[in-house]
């Protein structure tokens, strides 16, 4: 049973994933033993594949193995490609192909922030050591954030045929909590904790995030590693057997520890010596510029008494008494310069001892080489690489990738062949461009597309025609006879139109033998009307109007349209002034233009001036 079972895929990666667990565990203790709590955030390449682009503040190119990478790095998977990240030593990301992310880190005393920003692909996170107090390590996708603790999850972004962006949670191992947000970056207040062995779909969109429902109607989906796509289950196993190579790296760092705690302690005793001997050597020093000062003083004394007793013979006496003074002189200077170039010595002996230990400390560093390449070399063109220490970062001299010579022919169809024309192809370098095989003949593919054709149509008594014609060369098929329907196809028929004053008639009649079924009356139309005056009114007399229909000339509805306004205008004439005065008097009026009525109360008289 146990042996069938792990034959299975879902039995591989189980027991992979249970060995890798305590490999895992017991590199991380190491790492963390050696550490001793670092929390500085490093992120470097462990491994890359293919093509992988890095822009940021420090990176802008392609990626390469040992290469750091910095808080705002924008990192592109391309396709065939793959990318393997360490982060803080006691993470990683694995990074599949046309998979987008960007990396958010930060450090402070309160802990280590690191966050990946994926919108496009699928990443898979080991976290092979809990985190610390303060710590979070987060993957935020367009429609979601994820915040976990110790665990080992993949986080895949797709855009659904619907247009909505789903993420797939799935969870092997740990406890991951998803909490759910808008494309706009509103959180909406769900959220839900996932256990391992347990998946989640999330469909997200501007204004709405929500968990995709099993067929049980649950938000928890079991994550099934048959549903795995085939080429999917050997890149995770991959994955996860190289745990194994964590103890590998802990054991180093761990021996390496060790090397330079017992060097560092071999120099602090061999300083300590160096002290003893120097205080020795100041000891001595101080011994011998004792004696000499004492030695002075003696030749002091006997100067004096011989200069006491020459005295006759002073001139002479005291030129050889100068010089005997400047010799003793010197030699009381060289007396008391010798202890100092003693000490000095011994201060040089010092210096020597420190700087051999330092020596001794620098020595124990061993180069860790590691190669990196500058260019990639193509099929038509060198490429370079150098060796460089991913520890201290010392690099080598560059040396020359040879051109691979190996182009990546890929298949070009200049024309593509037809059911009765032959085609042309040829055979195209994907990196260089280069051609070969110009002008290579495809075969006519000798398949039509054909495609029905109806020369006439059957009705429900007679019988119709149609071919098969191909839609690329047109060539036809015999003619075929399409079968009499035998069913009616009915529609009315008008007979005689209505008018807005007669009726008019339609029959029910077959459109393909004539047969007719039924009769029906079409009834009268409206009739259109306009007001017509009749006669038109005056100031005078009252006119009138009528509804006519403008089709047939029907009359109806006769109304009294009333008279029409007058129109007045002034009308005077001069005379004499009734009075008898010598003036002028004017006599205005309103009299209409059109029947020539005088307006009520519109006379009146004027002086003339």
């Amino acid at each position: 049973m146990l042996k069938r079972f792990l034959k299975t895929t879902k039995g591989k990666v189980t027991a992979i994933c249970s060995g890798v667990a305590l490999v895992a565990v017991v590199a991380a203790v190491a790492v963390m033993l050696i550490l001793n709590n670092n929390k500085y955030r490093s992120i470097s390449v462990a491994d890359v594949k293919g093509i992988v682009n890095i822009i940021g503040q420090k990176n802008n190119g392609q990626a390469y193995k040992g290469q750091r990478l910095f808080d705002g790095d924008d990192v592109s998977v391309m396709e065939d490609s793959e990318l393997t990240l360490c982060l803080n030593n006691d993470k990683y990301v694995y990074a599949d192909e046309n998979t987008h992310f960007k990396l958010e880190a930060a450090s402070s005393k309160q802990g280590n922030k690191l966050k990946i920003v994926l919108d496009k692909g699928s990443e898979l996170n080991v976290l092979t050591a809990k985190l610390g107090d303060g710590d979070t390590y987060q993957v935020d996708t367009p429609n979601s954030t994820m915040s976990v603790r110790g665990t080992r999850f993949r986080m895949t972004v797709y855009t659904g045929d619907d247009g909505y962006t789903y993420t797939l949670l799935e969870v092997q191992s740990g406890i991951v909590l998803a909490q759910l947000k808008t494309l706009t970056g509103e959180y909406n207040g769900v959220e839900k904790e996932f256990f391992a062995g347990q998946s989640a779909l999330i469909r997200g969109g501007d204004d709405f995030s929500e968990f995709v429902l099993s067929e049980e109607q649950e938000e928890v989906w079991f994550l099934d590693y048959n549903s795995l796509p085939s080429e999917a289950v050997p890149r995770l196993i991959e994955l996860l057997k190289e745990g194994e190579e964590l103890e590998a790296a802990a054991k180093e760092a761990e021996e390496k520890a060790v090397t330079d705690t017992d060097e560092k302690d071999k120099n602090q005793v061999a300083e300590k010596d160096t002290d003893k001997d120097a205080d020795k050597d100041n000891d001595a020093d101080k011994d011998a510029d004792k004696d000499s000062k004492d030695k002075d003083s003696k030749d002091k004394d006997a100067k004096d008494s011989k200069d006491s007793k020459d005295k006759d013979a002073k001139d002479s006496k005291d030129s050889k008494d100068n010089k005997d003074s400047k010799d003793n002189k010197d030699n009381k200077e060289t007396s008391d310069n010798t202890p100092q170039t003693v000490n000095n010595d011994s201060n040089n002996n010092n210096t020597t001892n420190n700087d051999n230990g330092n020596n001794n400390q620098q020595t124990a560093h061993t180069h860790t080489w590691v190669e990196v390449i500058d260019k990639q070399a193509t099929c038509g063109e060198d490429g370079s690489k150098h060796q460089e220490c991913s520890s201290c970062g010392e690099k080598q001299a560059s040396v020359s990738i040879p051109a691979t010579g190996n182009h990546s022919w890929t298949e070009v169809i200049d024309k593509a062949a037809t059911c009765a024309a032959s085609g042309t192809k040829h055979e195209e370098c994907s990196v260089c461009h280069a051609k070969q095989k110009e002008n290579t003949q495809i075969a006519a593919t000798g398949n039509h597309s054909w495609t029905e054709v109806i020369d006439k149509e059957a009705t429900c008594v007679a019988t119709g025609t149609k071919h098969q014609e191909c839609s690329v060369c047109h060539e036809k098929k015999a003619s075929e006879t399409i079968p009499a329907t035998g069913k009616h196809s009915y529609s009315w028929v008008t007979v005689k139109d209505s008018t807005c004053s007669a009726e008019g008639s339609k029959i029910y009649t077959c459109s393909g033998c004539g047969d007719t079924t039924d009769k029906d009356v079409i009834p009268k139309k409206e009739h259109n009307f306009e007001w017509i005056p009749d006669p038109d009114s005056t100031c005078t007399s009252i006119g009138m109007r009528y509804h006519r229909c403008t089709k047939c000339g029907y009359t109806d509805d006769q109304v009294s349209i009333g008279y029409k306004e007058h129109n007045y205008v002034d009308k005077y004439y001069d005379m004499d002034d009734p009075g008898g005065g010598s003036g002028k008097i004017r006599h205005h009026w309103n009299e209409c233009t059109e029947c020539g009525t005088v307006e009520p109360y519109s006379e009146h008289d004027e002086p003339i001036s």
